[in-house]
């Protein structure tokens, strides 16, 4: 299980408001970047618990990227993103 303030703030959100973030995420006026989109729709799978035992950020990375070797700092830079993103939707 992964503990990060963007995934605090997705096990807030209801079905509802997990529909309107991803419609905020996919907007171009407010995300650009296509990993964090693609990083949330892997984790929407675990609303609203979040707490699967195959949630980590090197099977996320893993999902991602392929068999490319696990860098941690990129998966850690796509959850501040993310978090920032969530933070602008609040």
């Amino acid at each position: 299980m992964i503990k990060n303030n963007a995934i605090i703030i997705l096990k807030t959100f209801s079905g509802e408001e997990v529909k309107l973030f991803e419609d905020f995420l996919n907007s171009p006026f407010h995300n650009k970047n296509t990993k964090v989109i693609q990083l949330f729709n892997l984790l929407k799978k675990f609303h609203p618990g979040y707490n699967d035992g195959k949630l980590s950020k090197e099977n996320l990375f893993r999902e991602l990227f392929g068999n490319v070797r696990f860098r941690g700092s990129y998966i850690g830079n796509l959850f501040s993103d993310l978090n920032i993103l969530a933070e602008k939707f609040l």
